[in-house]
C-alpha cells in the first residue's frame, strides 16, 4: 500500500513538474501576463516593512546566498525555466527564472521555488530575487500571493532580496531591470 501511495505521489510530482516547465518554457509572457496589469506597488519597500519582516527576509537571504553562484543552484535542483521575462508595457523585468519543481507547493520561506537572475555587464547571471510558487496560492511575509504563474492566477509571490526595486519589495516587475536585446 505504501509503495502504491509513493508511486502515485511521485507521478503527481513528476506531472506537476512537467506541466510547470512546459508552461513556463512555452509561454513566459503568458505566465506573468496578468501581473503587468497590477498596480506597481503592492508591498512595502525595504525599510518600510512590518515588524519582524527584516528578520524573516534576513533568513531567506542567508538561505539563498549560495545561489549567487548559478552552479550551486543547478546542483540543488534549480533549472532554467524561462527566457528573460520583461513587461512589454514598461514596468521593468523579472529576469530569468530558475525553478526547483520539487519545491512547488511547499511554503518554506528558506526554500523558494524559483530564483530570479539578471545578466550582469560581464555576461554572468546575477541573483536578484526569489519567487514562491504554489498551486493553491498562499501568504508569506504578510503578503498574499497575487502574481500569476503557469499554475494559475494568484499562485506566485516575488521577493526582490538582492536588487533594489522602487516598485516595492514584493512587486512582480522591477523597473531597475530590463532584458538584453536579442
Amino acid at each position: 500500500m505504501r509503495d502504491t501511495v509513493r508511486r502515485r505521489s511521485a507521478r503527481l510530482v513528476a506531472a506537476t513538474a512537467a506541466l510547470l516547465l512546459v508552461a513556463t518554457l512555452a509561454a513566459p509572457a503568458f505566465a506573468h501576463d496578468d501581473v503587468a496589469r497590477e498596480p506597481a506597488q503592492r508591498g512595502p519597500a525595504i525599510g518600510r516593512s512590518a515588524p519582524g519582516l527584516g528578520a524573516e527576509l534576513a533568513r531567506v537571504r542567508a538561505a539563498t546566498a549560495r545561489y549567487h553562484d548559478v552552479e550551486m543552484a543547478l546542483a540543488d535542483g534549480y533549472a532554467p525555466a524561462s527566457p528573460c521575462v520583461e513587461d512589454a508595457g514598461g514596468a521593468g523585468a523579472m529576469g530569468y527564472h530558475y525553478v526547483n519543481v520539487g519545491l512547488v507547493g511547499q511554503l518554506d520561506p528558506a526554500q523558494p521555488q524559483a530564483l530570479l537572475y539578471h545578466p550582469a555587464p560581464n555576461g554572468r547571471l546575477r541573483l536578484v530575487g526569489v519567487e514562491y510558487l504554489s498551486p493553491i496560492g498562499g501568504e508569506l511575509f504578510g503578503q498574499r500571493f497575487a502574481d500569476a504563474s503557469p499554475l494559475g492566477p494568484e499562485t506566485a509571490l516575488h521577493v526582490w532580496l538582492w536588487q533594489a526595486n522602487p516598485a516595492g519589495m514584493f512587486a512582480a516587475y522591477n523597473p531597475n531591470l530590463s532584458c538584453p536585446s536579442a
